[in-house]
C-alpha cells in the first residue's frame, strides 16, 4: 500500500462478512489507501470515488462477488 500502486482484489461481501470484516471498516480503509475504483464486473466500468464503494455492498448479495481495481 505504501508504494500507492493500482490493486485488483476480488470483492465478495458474503464472504467479508463471514470472516468478521464489517462494510463500514472495510469501506474506511479502502477510502484511506485509495482515491478510485473500477468495478470490473461491469459491461463498461465507470471511475468511482471509493468513498462511494458502499453501493457495492447492496449490489453483489449472498454469493456474488466481482473485482475491483483500486488506484490512488
Amino acid at each position: 500500500m505504501a508504494g500507492h500502486v493500482p490493486v485488483v482484489m476480488e470483492f465478495g461481501p458474503y464472504w467479508m462478512a463471514k470472516a468478521g470484516i464489517l462494510q463500514e471498516e472495510f469501506s474506511a480503509y479502502l477510502a484511506s489507501h485509495f482515491a478510485w475504483y473500477y468495478d470490473l464486473g461491469e459491461a463498461n466500468p465507470l471511475r468511482r470515488p471509493t468513498a462511494d464503494i458502499g453501493a457495492l455492498f447492496a449490489r453483489y448479495t449472498a454469493r456474488t462477488f466481482s473485482d475491483l481495481l483500486l488506484l490512488p
